[in-house]
């Protein structure tokens, strides 16, 4: 797991833990200013019931807390969003699956191959959609783990627009020349 979404959630699950132990330790109510039934502390057996359940389900609140994107997925939503203008997650995700085949072949870091000069119409200004931030986390976490999903073959670093579509090559030349176009095939988990 990142380092970062771990601080994320033990930051969360310490603000959750905190407010459960101030809620059940509040003073019990008298019973002779007990408010109407409806009131949910009564006493003090019902507050430490309070702080039970609240502890026994902070690790399910915490699982389900979304951590702050990476930078590289926000990077690769920004780029997606320049580089693909259309609806298709399957030809989105293609166009980030490029950009890590380049970091497989050695072309650096994420980063360091989204900027590279003269290779991609990346701007830091760019807006990054929800659709295509959880995309680029989805396609990152594939990738990490090897692949599986993959909607790009290895090697196929190039691609050029047609307006419409991006076709993608293996070699520089290639996409110049229009040959030895990707002709899809692998089965995608977006597009269904």
């Amino acid at each position: 797991m990142n380092p970062d979404k771990i601080i994320y959630s033990l930051r969360v699950a310490l603000g959750i833990l905190t407010l459960c132990i101030l809620l059940s330790s509040a003073a019990p109510v008298p019973a002779a200013q007990a408010p109407s039934p409806v009131f949910l502390y009564p006493n003090v057996e019902k507050n430490a019931t309070l702080k039970a359940d609240c502890i026994k389900n902070m690790a399910e609140i915490v699982s389900v807390t979304p951590a702050p994107a990476s930078a590289d997925a926000e990077m690769l939503a920004r780029l997606t969003y320049v580089e693909y203008s259309g609806e298709s997650d399957t030809e989105a995700a293609m166009v980030m699956w490029c950009v890590l085949n380049r970091v497989d072949e050695g072309g650096g870091a994420v980063d360091a191959v989204i900027t590279a000069p003269h290779q991609f119409a990346y701007s830091a200004r760019s807006p990054v959609t929800e659709r295509l931030l959880a995309l680029a986390e989805d396609v990152l976490a594939r990738w990490k783990s090897g692949g599986e999903g993959r909607v790009l073959p290895p090697g196929y670093t190039q691609f050029r627009g047609d307006g419409t579509h991006n076709h993608y090559y293996k070699t520089f030349r290639d996409a110049q020349r229009g040959v030895n176009q990707y002709g899809g095939g692998a089965d995608s988990p977006y597009d269904t």
